[in-house]
Order: structure tokens, then sequence, then C-alpha cells
């Protein structure tokens, strides 16, 4: 087959060759068709070059090349390759006529497994009126080639003993394809009298056109986001909701492709990505909530698998406009979140506008890090939120916790580790409650605080092995390889993701099953070469700027180098084991801080194997079981902020005291009387004083 395929392809270009030899000596210039005026509305993606040959040297002289055909299937496709780079080496004058045409190669869905492709060379000169005198008595000669009437040219069947090539001319366009009725669609496009659907012509495709403007690379791909969905279902084993929410939410991709020169293995794509501004969308409210710097790289490790981040200018605006696209495009649904949230607020006394949104800054991130020797899981997900407050955000987190825990039964609530407190929210399913499905992976929040970054996690091991990194920077902000791959995007942005490929391998067993799992095994080489992947939508106006880069490196020095980080974070991670707490620490374990109390503390072993029954599962309350009727009331006096529950117009339940953010009195009343223990704290946190009371009388005093 690929020798009657290279046959025909020579024979084509040698006529091409000659009609353009013709039309150059004559000067001959005639009207001329856009190319993309005869590609189907259902191209899922496009690929195009305006100077084919260069740009295939290019890729063929690439170290990614050279080591993607070692790959036992990839090797059988640069068979054909090497039989076309033979005929371009032999045939160099007649290719350099051509050298300046336009190739566009789209994708199709033919059936619901299969899609074909559509060929189109764009000759920068009208061929049509050579076809009677040149072309058709040619093929028509040849056994085997056949011509059928269709449209006002006819379509020429170019047979093989295996396949058929389905050959058009129209104008200046030559297109071809094994599948007779992409070709016959792409002539009914052309043809004026016929009315079909051709996104060409699509506002929202115009607009991502004018703001790319001419191509600037290798290559340009055009994704057509409507079909993402038909596309992704060819390699996925059931359907995608969230693939599936994109596909609706986003309109075209348009980008170019450009090669490093200096083989160092890098791939960029740069473009601009319109939105389908009739949906409401995730997307939607992100460009509306203007950008944000990426930083959380400070406290995301380097062995994470992947990190995406959400980064915004404020963080109220996106929430506003996320539920607002809501309330406009799915009102049922909005109404439940509406009922959730007044279940919530209503059986834990929390308003979480106040308590949880206000000190949540300008970036969210969601990472996925690797096993480490200690760990206990394999699904290692956590949430990293920036607060514009960090004090404020301590306060807030203890408030909420001890909310949540009156109505859990458990113990303990904190453990320490290397001086950082581990928290917890006993809750089942906060975060899809009250950030929606894509934050669903968090189910039973523990938290850290480092820097100005609130950590959550479904497991106090991971929170643990996060903090380890962090003290022996092995973070991404400290990692050679990344900030160097870091420098081809934006510092502020709306949406970043990046994996790390090597890593990823290790989290794999999580979401693909033994068999994939096994064929991806065997073909790790060629997968984990791609090492690290980044994409990245920063706000342009009405779109997205989109940047993807991809970095390619030998395997084996990927892999030595992996297991060389892993073995020396191991030893390190020792050494801080036997390193003696300082005097700070042990004071802090003894006494407590603003986040946990002696009395309550635990080991994160023991935090770790908290029962599933512990924790409140927010489906399975309604708004019936909060009985208490309670009030939160806020007020200032002489210079401190109190906040107290009452109830039936009286202080009952909690009561605190605070000054310029910093708690310094934590009790509770009874019927408008102090009762309980009350604790006393000096301006670093500690506690200076406790008095425990009945029905507002002391009956214990204590000092340290």
């Amino acid at each position: 087959m690929v020798k009657k395929f290279i046959r025909w392809a020579l024979l084509l270009c040698i006529f091409i060759g000659l009609f353009l030899g013709t039309l150059i000596y004559f000067d001959i210039s005639l009207e001329r068709v856009n190319p993309m005026q005869a590609i189907p509305r259902d191209a899922m993606y496009i690929m195009r070059s305006d100077d084919p040959i260069p740009a295939w040297n290019a890729m063929r002289n690439s170290a990614v090349w050279s080591h993607l055909r070692t790959q036992k299937t990839f090797a059988e496709i640069t068979k054909d390759a090497d039989a076309i780079d033979e005929l371009i080496k032999n045939n160099s004058r007649l290719f350099n006529l051509i050298n300046n045409v336009d190739c566009f190669i789209s994708a199709h869905p033919v059936s619901d497994s299969t899609q074909e492709y559509l060929y189109l060379l764009d000759m920068k000169t009208n061929l049509t009126d050579f076809m009677q005198d040149w072309i058709t008595p040619f093929l028509s000669d040849q056994s085997q080639t056949v011509r059928k009437e269709y449209g006002r040219a006819g379509i020429f069947e170019i047979r093989s003993p295996s396949d058929t090539l389905y050959l058009h001319i129209h104008k200046n366009l030559l297109i071809c394809a094994y599948n007779e009725k992409l070709v016959k669609n792409a002539i009914d496009l052309l043809d004026k009298d016929k009315e079909i659907e051709n996104f060409v012509y699509e506002r929202r495709f115009i607009d991502v056109s004018r703001r790319v403007g001419d191509l600037n690379g290798y290559f340009r791909l055009y994704i057509n986001h409507a079909y993402l969905n038909t596309f992704a279902n060819y390699y996925l084993d059931e359907p995608n909701e969230y693939i599936a929410s994109l596909s609706k939410a986003l309109g075209f991709t348009i980008a170019d492709l450009s090669l490093s020169d200096d083989r160092s293995g890098l791939w960029r794509f740069e473009g601009s990505t319109g939105l389908n501004d009739s949906v409401q969308s995730f997307l939607n409210a992100s460009l509306k909530a203007g950008r944000g710097d990426v930083t959380a790289m400070r406290v995301v490790p380097e062995r994470s698998a992947f990190y995406i981040s959400l980064s915004f200018e404020s963080f109220n605006k996106f929430y506003e406009e996320l539920w607002d696209g809501m309330r406009e495009n799915d009102p049922t649904a909005f109404a439940e979140y509406e009922r959730n949230i007044e279940r919530f607020e209503r059986f834990f006394g929390i308003d979480l506008q106040d308590d949880f949104f206000s000190w949540i800054g300008n970036e969210i991130a969601i990472i996925q890090t690797a096993p480490t020797a200690r760990s206990s899981t394999d699904d290692e997900f956590a949430f990293v939120i920036k607060s514009n407050n960090i004090s404020q955000a301590k306060r807030k987190l203890v408030h909420i916790t001890e909310r949540i825990r009156r109505r859990s039964p458990v113990k303990f609530r904190t453990a320490t580790h290397r001086g950082y407190t581990i928290s917890y929210m006993a809750v089942k399913g906060f975060f899809k409650l009250i950030m929606g499905k894509y934050f669903e992976k968090i189910e039973r929040p523990y938290f850290t605080i480092i820097e100005d970054y609130v950590i959550f996690s479904n497991n106090p091991e991971t929170l643990k092995n996060i903090i380890d990194d962090y003290e022996l920077q092995l973070t991404l902000a400290s990692s050679p390889e990344f900030l160097a791959f870091w420098k081809n995007f934006n510092k502020s942005s709306n949406i970043f993701a990046y994996v790390h490929t090597p890593t990823m391998f290790k989290t794999a067993k999580t979401w693909i099953d033994p068999e994939t799992e096994n064929q991806i095994n065997k073909n790790k080489d060629y997968l984990v070469c791609f090492s690290q992947w980044g994409f990245q939508f920063s706000r342009d106006k009405r779109q997205f700027r989109t940047q993807m880069a991809i970095q390619f490196e030998d395997p084996k020095e990927i892999i030595k180098r992996d297991k060389e980080k892993s073995d020396a974070r191991q030893q390190a991670v020792k050494r801080l084991d036997e390193r003696k707490p300082s005097a700070l620490s042990r004071i802090s374990s003894l006494f407590g801080d603003r986040q946990s109390d002696a009395d309550s503390e635990a080991t994160v072993a023991e935090l770790r194997v908290l029962p599933a029954s512990d924790f409140i599962d927010m489906e399975k309350i309604s708004i019936e079981d909060n009985q208490t009727k309670k009030q939160v009331l806020r007020f200032e006096k002489d210079g401190y902020e109190h906040e107290t529950e009452i109830k039936d117009g009286k202080k009952h339940g909690f009561y605190k005291v605070y000054k310029d953010g910093l708690l310094y009195i934590e009790g509770s009343h009874k019927n408008d009387l102090p009762h309980g223990v009350w604790k006393y704290y000096d301006i670093n946190g500690k506690v200076i004083e406790r008095k425990r009371f009945r029905n507002g009388e002391e009956v214990t005093k204590s000092f340290f």
C-alpha cells in the first residue's frame, strides 16, 4: 500500500509541479478560494502548514522524532515517512515549485468509533482550467482510476488493492481523502447552490482568527471544542462529564506550534481560545474575574503529578459570577445549591461568606502528589488556598472547626508535625458542597497552614509529607527543571495546569484499570520522555490567550534523576526525624497554640484512622436537624472585636474576643452567664490563664 501511495503521490506532484510551472511562466493568476471554506463543520481539529517541506524537515530532524522511531508501532509509521523523505530528496526541484503551498489536514468523526481525515492543498493558483486538458485525460488513461460525476468537476477514484483515494480539484484547491463522503461534503460546501453549514463564517471563529493573525510557526492547530467530547470518547471507556462540560463551554482554539532550534526538545503552542458566551460556565466566571498571580508553587511539592491553579483578581467576583451563571443556566441546580448552603449554615451556625470566603486570596489550586515511602495511600490529593489575610484565616478556621466539632463525636481535633498544626473538619463533602463537583476529590478535609497558604487534604499523612517537602525546600519553586520550564508561561493567568509525567506514572494506578496500566508500562519510555506538560489560559479581553509547552528529554536521564531525587528525599527526611525539636516547638506541643489545646491533641496517625462514622455526611442531614435556633452576634467595644452565640436574646454558646485579628479571650455562656473553661491568650497566642465557671461562678483558677 505504501509503495502504491507513494507512486500516485509522485505522479500527482509531477503534474501539479508542471501546472504550477506553466502558470508561473505565463503569469496566470485566477480567482482563489479560502481552503477553510471546504472543511466541513464537524472537523474535530485541523492541522495546517503554509511551508510544509521545511516544517517536515524540522520534525524529522528533531530529537523527539529520533527517539519515537525506536518504538515498534511508531517505527511502522516512520517507514512511510522515510519513503516520503526519500521522494522529496530525489525530486527537490519539483518540490521547490510547490514549497509555498498551504497544506490542511482535518479530522472528522465517521462513526462512534472511527475518525477519517480530509487533505487539502492550496496551490495558490487556479487549476480548474487545466483539469480538462491535462489532469482528466491523464487520470482517465490509468487502469486503476475511475472518474465519477459529482458537482461541477467530478471525483476521481484512485484505487489500490487495499484502499481508494478520492480526489477533486476546485479552482486552487486539491482535495482528497480515503473516505468518499468527506470529499463530497467538501464539494457541497464549495457549491454556492447548496446551503451547508460552515464554521468559517461563525462569529466566534472569526474573533479568534483575528486575535492570532497570520501563522507564526511550523504548524497551526485549530480545535473545534464542540466535538471535543466526541474525540475524547474514542479513547475513553465511558463518557467523562468534565470533558462534556468543556465541550459545551469552549468555542475554538487556534494556536501555532514552534520547535526549539537547539534540540532541547521544547515544543510550544501559542494562540487564543474563545468561549461559548451563550453557556454560563466555570470558564466564563474565571474570565470575568480577571487574572491573578500564580504563586502556590512555593508550597506545592516537586514530586507532584499535577498542579492545577485557578487564579483571579478577586475570588468574590469569581464566586459571584460562578453562581450567577448557575442561577441563569440551571435554576434547578442553583436552588438545590442554595438549600444545601442554608442547611450547612443553620446546622453548624456558620456564615460561609464571612467565615470562609472572606479570607480567600487570588489563587486556589488542586494537586496530586506521588506516594512516599511513608505514605499510607496512593490517593494523595490536596487543595491549596492562598489567603489574603492569614491571621484572619487562622481565626475563622478555628471557629469553623469548633462549630463542626460540637456536632461530631471525635475526642480530639489537631496534631503537630515539625511545629505545624494539622487540624480537621469532620464534614464529608465540604468542598463539593460549597465549590461544586470540581473539588469533590477532597471529601474529608484535614488542613494545615504554610506561609500564607491553607492546605487541605483527605489524609493527614499527605499534609505531613507536604510539610516535609517544604522544610527540605523540595517544592516546585525550588526545582531547577520546573523553573526553566515555567519561563514559557505568564506569571499571572486565569488557569494554569502542569503535569510531571514520570510522577504521573506513580499515581496512575488510582484511576486506570490494570490492563491499561500494563499497556502503558510497556511503552513507558515513549511517554515519560515528555517529562513536563504545561497549559495556561490568560484573560485577553473577551478571550483567553492560550499557551502550551511540552518538554522532551532522554527517558533514561529522566528516570535516573527521578530515582536520585526520591532517594535523596528519603535520606533528608530521616535526618529531619533525628533532629531534636526546638525549644519553641516543645513549648508549643506542651501548651498548644491558637489552633489547638493540649487536651484535644493527637498524633498524625490517630487523625488518619478516624472512623467514617465520626465524619458528618452533609447529604444525610436536613434543615430540620438543627434544633438550636441560635444566631451569631458580632460587635466591637473598646477597640476589641466580640463574637458570641445568642439564643432567645441571651448569650448562649461560644464567646470570643479579638484584637487586630488575634484571639485574646475564648469561653462560653449558658443562659447569659459564663459557663465552662475560659482561656486567656497573650499577643503570641499562648495560653497565659485558664478559668472554669459554673453558671456564672468561678470554680477553678490556674496560671501558667
